[in-house]
């Protein structure tokens, strides 16, 4: 699950990641996608693929093409567009592909505009959750779009809606404001404003709203400070997990709130907390720091360092945590290289999806560990994997690349024969 900013510019290559799918922005614009695809989230009618494969244009004429963003929900995925509206594939059920409709459609549909006529404008950023989405507009405003339940829409009813509402100020009174991101997660939603606030709504029985308490509310509330004083402050990104948030600071530090039963805190316990604690660093004593991105899944999480380097904490038992290893961690642990060899580096992107990790490394190659039994791992084959391997392009010849390179004529890293993916056997669920 994810956010995704736009690039007014130049277009740059991400990774975004579902419960068991995945997709990537190309620097050209257009979107690929790989792994389940029942729902129409693979963007074309394939129930899935091992490999990626691109995403159609609506009426399916070719390629979706001047996208600047991408975002991926459970079984749905939206993308941005270079003209500020929003294209939306996938699961539709609930409205949460925003076109007035309820039903699912393998074809990137527009997103409509708030009284369902004319499609939504002015959007700078995307992030899709469970079975909803939010979208952020140039005036700082809000919107959201999809299934209700427990208030996730922030609109202050339970009503799902299929096309975009605006999600109201803190306690209900007026319009949320002068926001700068957002996030999206299974059942609940994060918005960071520009002062370096952090708002919350949406599912809250396990203190993932961090206001202290441990219920739901369908209009925004304030997080507060740690220890459950003030406001929290000087954030510079969010992240929604399942039950769960993450916020990183300016002065590179992550903090966390809700549930901790798999140690999604990562503060060394398995304890909820209703209020936000830090992360601790491996060494189990200081915080964690150094770090400048961060990502949600339901039940781990990712910290990209300054220096290119990933830590994960949370469930391990998919092998997302990337260690080599299957276990749980509520202490940050290094994602290991391939081959598990060192550390895993030069990275600048990381995505979370259920049971597996994307990172998109400098060179603009892609990296997956975790559950691989639907093809989320793009490698052509069904097996799980507690350390990265390489995401295989469309061919299933070639290593994927995100933006034009000089490939050489041979290398010791090519890719290797693998398992032939089926693309249409019945796939096991994530644990």
């Amino acid at each position: 699950m994810g956010i995704a900013v736009a690039t007014p510019a130049v277009i740059a290559p991400a990774v975004a990641a579902g419960v068991s799918h995945a997709i990537a922005l190309k620097s050209d614009g257009t979107v690929l996608a790989w792994g389940s695809g029942g729902s129409g989230q693979l963007g074309r009618d394939a129930l899935s693929s091992g490999l990626p494969v691109p995403v159609v244009s609506e009426g399916a004429l070719g390629w979706l093409g001047g996208i600047a963003a991408v975002a991926a929900g459970a079984n749905h995925c939206i993308a941005l567009g270079s003209d500020g509206t929003v294209w939306a594939w996938g699961s539709g059920r609930n409205g949460t592909l925003g076109n007035h409709r309820t039903s699912d459609s393998a074809q990137p549909v527009h997103v409509v505009g708030p009284d369902g006529s004319g499609v939504l404008s002015g959007v700078t950023a995307i992030s899709a959750g469970g079975d909803f989405s939010l979208a952020l507009r140039r005036d700082g405003s809000v919107w959201a779009w999809g299934y209700a339940g427990n208030g996730r829409l922030g609109n202050n009813n339970q009503a799902s809606s299929s096309v975009p509402v605006q999600v109201v100020g803190v306690g209900g009174q007026g319009w949320l404001a002068d926001v700068a991101a957002i996030s999206a997660g299974p059942d609940h939603a994060l918005a960071l404003r520009r002062d370096g606030t952090v708002i919350a709504w949406g599912l809250g029985t396990s203190g993932e709203l961090g206001n202290r308490a441990v219920s739901d509310s369908a209009s925004p509330v304030l997080v507060t400070g740690p220890a459950g004083q003030g406001s929290m402050s000087g954030v510079i990104a969010v992240a929604a997990g399942g039950g769960y948030s993450l916020a990183l600071r300016s002065d590179g530090t992550v903090w966390a709130w809700g549930v901790g039963g798999n140690g999604q805190l990562g503060n060394k316990g398995t304890t909820s907390a209703p209020a936000p604690v830090p992360v601790i660093g491996p060494a189990g004593t200081a915080p964690l720091g150094g770090i400048r991105a961060i990502a949600a899944s339901p039940k781990h999480a990712l910290a990209l360092g300054r220096d290119g380097t990933v830590w994960a904490w949370g469930y391990g038992k998919n092998g997302e945590l990337g260690n080599a290893g299957t276990l749980d961690s509520a202490i940050p642990v290094a994602v290991v290289g391939p081959g598990s060899a060192g550390s895993l580096g030069d990275i600048i992107g990381v995505a979370a999806g259920a049971g597996f990790s994307l990172a998109l490394r400098s060179d603009s190659t892609v990296w997956a560990w975790g559950y691989g039994s639907h093809g989320q791992l793009g490698n052509h084959g069904t097996a799980s994997r507690s350390a990265p391997s390489q995401v295989l392009d469309e061919s299933g010849e070639s290593w994927l690349y995100l933006k034009p390179v000089s490939r050489p004529a041979s290398s010791s890293s090519a890719p290797v024969a693998s398992m032939k993916f089926r693309r249409h056997q019945k796939l096991a669920a994530p644990k």
